[in-house]
């Protein structure tokens, strides 16, 4: 049968026959020498010589003593390392019934803890990732709820003053161009609060259809609409709002009873960024009511 001092019994075994070995040969000594040596010493001699014996004797026991000590403690500290890791593992992991198998051998113990330790850990590892990665779905629904309009379901005012910023800064920093363009519905007042709160949410999913997903679209007012294009020209931006104007014009709005609202059209100012932001929203703001007074569909602010 396989031992080593991983095996409990045999290890106790081990650490008793260690002790007599080493107290066997002094008192062995002991016995030669009183037996045999000290009956045919003289009374003189002995004299001399008995403190030498009894130093001999001492620092042999302190010596062989002091190593059975320190492998007494090892091994009491070997075991008690079992003990407490059986104690965690039963305290802090599992129920006290849930209790690691029985062994003499400490190794096998410590193993069967740690890799149970191990595995637990990496439960809770998962578990964590699996809490944040819904902290983060959750997060990010918050954010989109917090930034969109409930009406039209496009960006609100809040998050059109930060992403306009954003592009603000993006552009004095790479100098590359932003174009704001503002839309309104042309005779919105004509309609009461019902038939008008339909109109716009129809026009936010036509305003959503037809732009890309590079394009970002806002309503910053009742009948205030916005879309932020970076990296583009004036032509760009102009066939956005003609492709969005063209879109509305010749869509069939009809209230909630099925009623046709009629003809509805859009008027829409678009102006360029120089290194203003609050210039460039009055621009486009200035473009729009140009865009009204004329009866136009687009009109384009002055770049000076």
């Amino acid at each position: 049968m396989f031992v080593s001092l991983t095996n409990e019994n045999f290890r106790r075994l081990f650490l008793t026959f260690i002790m007599l070995s080493c107290i066997l040969p002094v008192l062995i000594m002991i016995l030669i020498i009183y037996n045999y040596t000290v009956p045919v010493l003289e009374p003189y001699q002995l004299d001399e010589l008995r403190g030498t014996f009894n130093l001999g004797i001492i620092c042999m026991l302190l010596v062989q003593g002091l190593g059975s000590l320190l492998l007494l403690m090892w091994v009491n500290s070997f075991e008690n390392l079992t003990r407490k890791m059986e104690q965690v593992y039963s305290r802090q992991l599992h129920t006290a019934t849930d209790s690691v198998e029985e062994s003499d051998n400490e190794l096998t113990k410590l193993n069967t803890i740690f890799k149970r330790l191990s595995d637990e850990l990496q439960s809770k590892i998962q578990q964590v990732n699996a809490h944040a990665s819904e902290m983060q779905q959750v997060t990010a629904k918050i954010n989109t709820i917090a930034s969109t309009d409930d009406l039209t379901g496009l960006f609100n005012r809040r998050h059109f003053k930060q992403k306009l910023s954003e592009a603000a800064r993006r552009a004095d920093k790479l100098d590359h161009a932003v174009w704001l363009l503002r839309f309104e519905i042309d005779g919105l007042r004509n309609h009461n609060e019902k038939r008008a709160d339909g109109l716009l949410e129809e026009i936010g999913k036509l305003t959503r259809r037809n732009l890309t997903k590079e394009v970002l679209p806002f309503r910053i007012g009742r009948n205030d609409f916005a879309i932020i294009l970076s990296g583009c020209n004036g032509k760009t931006t102009a066939r956005t709002a003609s492709r969005l104007s063209s879109a509305i014009n010749s869509h069939k709005f009809k209230d909630a009873a099925g009623l046709s609202l009629g003809d509805i059209a859009i008027s829409c100012g678009i102006a360029n960024y120089r290194k203003n932001m609050q210039s460039l929203f009055n621009d486009a703001g200035k473009a729009l009511n140009l865009a009204q007074k004329t009866g136009e569909q687009i009109a384009v602010a002055p770049a000076f």
